[in-house]
C-alpha cells in the first residue's frame, strides 16, 4: 500500500521572485506559507514583546529564501520582510494622517505603496581612514557567526555595535583574523569621539533604506513629509490574532 502523499492542489515550492538588496548582494524570495504564519503566531504567543528583528527574521525571513547561507543585516532583514509582505499579501497599506496646516486639519486616510517608502540607498564597501589607521568594512564572517551574535545582542545599542564589530574586515596592516571579543574589548576602551568617527563612517556604507514619503492633503494640498520606519497594520489582523 503506498504511503506517498498526493499533491492535489500541485503545491511547490517556488523562489521565484528575486530581490535585488545591493549591487553585491541579492537574494531569491517564496511567498509565505500556513507553516510560516503558524511559527509567527507561536512566537508572538511564546514572546509577545520585545522581539528582536532576528527572532522575527527566523519564522517570517529565512525560511523563504532560497540560499540560507547568506548574511543578512537587520536593516536588510527588514527590506527582505517588506518585500515578503508585498509579495504574499498586498504591495498596498493605507495610512492616515491630519494635516497639519491650521486652516484646514483635514483627517486623510490614503494609500501608498510599500515601494514608495521602502527604498534602497545604493552604497559599496571600501576602506577608510581615521586619526592616521585605515580601516576597511565588509563582509567575512559565516552567516552562521554572525546570526549567532546578533541573536545573543539583546538590546539596540548593543546589536549596533555587535553589527559594526562583525563588518570590520581590517584595521590598519593587520591582515589576519581579528576576533569578535577583542574588537568588542577595544570599542570599550576607545574614546567616544574616535568610535563615533568609526559608525559614522560605517553608516554611509551600510545598507540602509529612504523611509521618507511626502503625503499631500486632499482638502488643502499642504504637503508633509512622513518617516515610515514602521508600516501601518503591517500584518492582517488575523496573523495576531
Amino acid at each position: 500500500m503506498s504511503t506517498e502523499t498526493k499533491n492535489f492542489f500541485n503545491i511547490e515550492e517556488k523562489y521565484d521572485h528575486t530581490l535585488v538588496i545591493r549591487d553585491d548582494k541579492q537574494v531569491k524570495l517564496r511567498k509565505w506559507k500556513v507553516k510560516d504564519r503558524k511559527n509567527f503566531k507561536k512566537l508572538i504567543e511564546e514572546k509577545a514583546e520585545n522581539i528582536t528583528p532576528f527572532e522575527l527574521a527566523a519564522v517570517l525571513v529565512f525560511p523563504c529564501l532560497e540560499d540560507k547561507n547568506i548574511l543578512l543585516s537587520e536593516e536588510e532583514i527588514k527590506y527582505v520582510l517588506t518585500e515578503l509582505r508585498s509579495i504574499s499579501i498586498s504591495s498596498d497599506f493605507n495610512f492616515t494622517f491630519m494635516c497639519q496646516n491650521e486652516e484646514c486639519s483635514e483627517m486623510n486616510t490614503i494609500k501608498l505603496d510599500l515601494k514608495d517608502v521602502s527604498k534602497p540607498v545604493s552604497s559599496s564597501w571600501s576602506a577608510v581612514t581615521i586619526d592616521d589607521i585605515e580601516i576597511e568594512f565588509g563582509e567575512k564572517c559565516s552567516p552562521k557567526f554572525y546570526y549567532e551574535k546578533m541573536y545573543g545582542a539583546k538590546t539596540p545599542e548593543d546589536r549596533t555595535l555587535t553589527d559594526l564589530a562583525l563588518h570590520i574586515v581590517r584595521v590598519g596592516e593587520y591582515d589576519g583574523v581579528i576576533k569578535f571579543e577583542e574588537m568588542m574589548s577595544q570599542f570599550e576602551e576607545m574614546d567616544t569621539d574616535f568610535q563615533d568617527a568609526i559608525m559614522s563612517e560605517y553608516k554611509k556604507q551600510k545598507f540602509t533604506q529612504d523611509n521618507l514619503y511626502e503625503c499631500t492633503c486632499q482638502k488643502c494640498n499642504s504637503k508633509q513629509t512622513f518617516i515610515f520606519d514602521e508600516i501601518p497594520d503591517f500584518l492582517p489582523k488575523s496573523w495576531l490574532e
